[in-house]
């Protein structure tokens, strides 16, 4: 072994069992007593649970207790970071003072000889320019005939990894950027390894605030920069997290038949073809692959498909309502929402609804079919005024679905801090912002007011209806207007789930009839229920829903 040993990085949390058994290997492996050993414990995370506390502590207790080692260094963290910015810092910290490093999870159990093959490939190949990363763990596929014991991959990977200063400078933490960059390449199907992992999508997530991996960016960084990574033919190191013990992986059963040792010879910096096909046939299984793809989906599901909000109470008056709500912070509302618009404004996501992701886009087809008949009607031609249209969801939503169209304006009101950064980073050529009605109206003729998911937080809500009715717009639409089958209107509080954003407020639920009568001016054309809202018992006495109608101005 080359006598220039690379230090060592073991990040842990709260497992002991496993950590112990990862330094336990560790020490075991030819070069251990002439390494140096850095441990990186994570802080606690805020309300754990006595039982999770002890376990951090016994953690570090371990830590602290390891003397194997040429030297061993802990840090502790006094607060909790979380693995992505445990490993970026730490990783970080010991190339300021070192030339190389290996790195370690508290789940990957090092054979034997892992030092050796470590070592032996961060001095082979330190001055090659394509590559950057070693690693240490691949699938156990059956015999495939390449006759050596490694081979490379572009990019990188993370059970069991060394790298070098030179090419950790290259990593990247801005997702958005690394996804850009891939995309405007035409590069996806390449960094997805051939279409077989889905690491473009794991990149979006990461964009999106919905996972946090350092993984798919380290992967990402290099694959930009053209480097590749060193794989083993066969693991050596065992993965022992996919016990369901971490938070992310899951529980999977995995083959992962190792070796105790691996010769560093000459190969070519070049992706092999039989590892695609051996990974292809692979996935046929219900194999580890699919698995943990499901736990990652199962984990994006839960930010992506949030609770429901909570409706309750007969309140004789608005102001009464009122008097027992939280209310909402107008300035986190307005940055959520700004921030998913411009994702799916430059195309980082494909839709958003209430500041929410999501993957695919939900269309309202009676909502489309309501635009549709008003632009017929009216020669080609469609200008909407959305009435509370926030930064432009519905817009955004259903463009694509109307790019036929040979003349489309839409037009938002909404509350002025809305409405100047609609102005200021989401205007377009077809998409405007205004303070009032008045002003939208006095600026052009406009052929439909939308309103959705917006009546019923309007505490003199006839006074809207009454101006509509006075500036005779030709036609309205109304979605996801919340009705209840009851003789009179209904006050009630309703309570936004906090992953959406902390907040409670008034909220009507209509007797469809006296919404009507109100539009005294306008017939309806048809009605449709609304396509994202499912039916309530509100009390556990009404029938509730959300209703959507267009509506006519009498001839």
């Amino acid at each position: 072994m080359t006598k220039e040993l690379a230090p060592i990085a073991l990040f842990a949390y709260n497992r002991p069992i496993h950590t112990q058994k990862v330094l336990d290997a560790l020490a075991c492996n030819i070069g251990a007593i002439e390494s140096d050993l850095f441990i990186f414990c994570d802080g606690v995370k805020d309300g754990v649970s006595e039982k999770d506390l002890l376990k951090v502590q016994v953690v570090e207790n371990i830590a602290r207790n390891e003397n194997r080692f040429k030297s061993v260094q802990v840090f502790k963290s006094e607060f909790n970071k979380g693995l992505a910015n445990s490993i970026i810092g730490g990783v970080s910290k010991i190339l300021e003072t070192h030339d190389n490093i290996i790195v370690l999870e508290d789940d990957i159990v090092p054979e034997k000889g892992f030092l050796k093959y470590m070592n032996e490939a961060l001095h082979f190949y330190k001055d090659h320019a394509q590559v950057g990363c070693i690693h240490a763990w691949n699938f156990s596929f059956e015999n495939n005939n390449y006759p050596h014991q490694t081979f490379f991959l572009k990019g990188s990977d993370c059970w069991g990894w060394a790298t070098w200063k030179s090419s950790w400078k290259l990593f990247n933490p801005d997702a958005t950027y690394l996804l850009q960059e891939i995309k405007s390449e035409n590069l996806t199907y390449s960094f997805d390894r051939n279409g077989t992992t889905a690491y473009t999508k794991m990149l979006e997530e990461q964009s999106l605030g919905n996972i946090d991996s350092w993984a798919i960016r380290w992967h990402a960084s290099l694959f930009l920069h053209n480097q590749y990574c060193l794989h083993p033919t066969k693991p050596i190191v065992t993965n022992i997290g996919l016990d369901n013990s971490g938070i992310h992986s899951g529980s999977v059963e995995i083959s992962q038949k190792t070796v105790q040792e691996i010769t560093i010879e000459p190969i070519a910096v070049e992706e092999p073809k039989w590892f695609f096909d051996s990974l292809i046939q692979y996935q046929k299984r219900p194999s580890f692959l699919k698995k943990v793809q499901s736990k990652i989906n199962k984990k994006i599901a839960k930010w992506k498909n949030p609770r429901k909000p909570v409706w309750s109470g007969d309140y004789s008056s608005w102001k009464e309502a009122q008097q027992i709500t939280e209310g909402y912070d107008a300035d986190e509302i307005l940055e959520k929402c700004l921030q998913s618009v411009l994702k799916v404004k430059k195309g980082l996501a494909v839709y958003e609804r209430d500041s929410f992701i999501f993957d695919e886009i939900e269309y309202s087809e009676d909502l489309l079919k309501c635009l549709e008949t008003v632009y017929t009607q009216n020669n080609n031609s469609l200008t909407v005024l959305d009435f509370g249209g926030s930064l432009g969801s519905t817009y955004f939503q259903n463009k694509y679905r109307l790019s036929h169209l040979k003349h489309l304006d839409w037009n938002i009101v909404e509350q002025e801090q809305f409405v100047k950064a609609g102005n200021d980073f989401v205007a377009g050529e077809q998409l405007h912002f205004y303070y009032s009605i008045k002003e939208c109206l006095s600026a052009k003729k406009v052929d439909v007011i939308l309103l959705s998911s917006v009546l019923q937080y309007i505490e003199q809500y006839q006074q809207l209806l009454q101006e509509i009715n006075v500036h005779q717009i030709p036609y309205i639409i109304l979605d996801r207007t919340s009705i209840v089958n009851y003789k009179r209107p209904i006050i009630t509080v309703q309570v936004v789930p906090e992953e959406i954003y902390k907040a409670s407020y008034p909220c009507w639920f209509f007797n469809k009839n006296e919404v009507v009568s109100q539009l005294s001016k306008y017939e309806t054309v048809f009605e449709f229920k609304s396509f994202c809202e499912n039916d309530i018992k509100l009390n556990k006495k009404h029938k509730a829903s959300w209703l959507g109608m267009l509506m006519r101005l009498k001839s």
